[in-house]
């Protein structure tokens, strides 16, 4: 996860280029926000993949099923394969987007570290405040 926050610090790099590259980025994130910040984001990813990988194998599963007409085989049509794959992954893909969009925003919160600690500079104390909140902005 530290190398997917490194990632997105650099991707979402302004004109003003606060980084010069991934070990600048990687020493200023510890400098001033602290080892922890090249974490942030990561309960978003770990509570939404048993969800995710449910959703994808279960369409698998069922869009087979649908396409093999409820036979239950062991050896299955490669277009069939093909057809439930895609089915799985499209239907994932617009569940996947809103808890990516969950971690990048708050990969992308900036900390201070200050003699007393790490001073927050945030807008989101977690995965469901970001949620809350864009909700509301809607």
């Amino acid at each position: 996860h530290p190398f997917d926050t490194i990632k997105v610090r650099l991707q979402m790099d302004g004109p003003e280029r606060a980084y010069r590259g991934v070990v600048d980025c990687t020493r200023k994130i510890i400098q001033h926000e602290g080892v922890l910040a090249l974490y942030k984001g990561i309960l978003s990813p770990l509570m939404g993949v048993a969800f995710l990988n449910s959703v994808a194998f279960g369409m698998y599963r069922s869009t087979l099923r649908a396409l093999e007409h409820g036979v239950d085989r062991h050896s299955h049509r490669l277009e069939n394969v093909f057809i439930a794959g895609c089915a799985s992954g499209f239907i994932q893909s617009f569940l996947s987007s809103p808890i990516e969009l969950a971690k990048v925003l708050l990969q992308m919160q900036k900390q201070s570290v200050k003699k007393g600690g790490v001073q927050p500079v945030q807008k989101f104390s977690g995965p469901m405040d970001v949620y809350r909140k864009l909700l509301r902005r809607k």
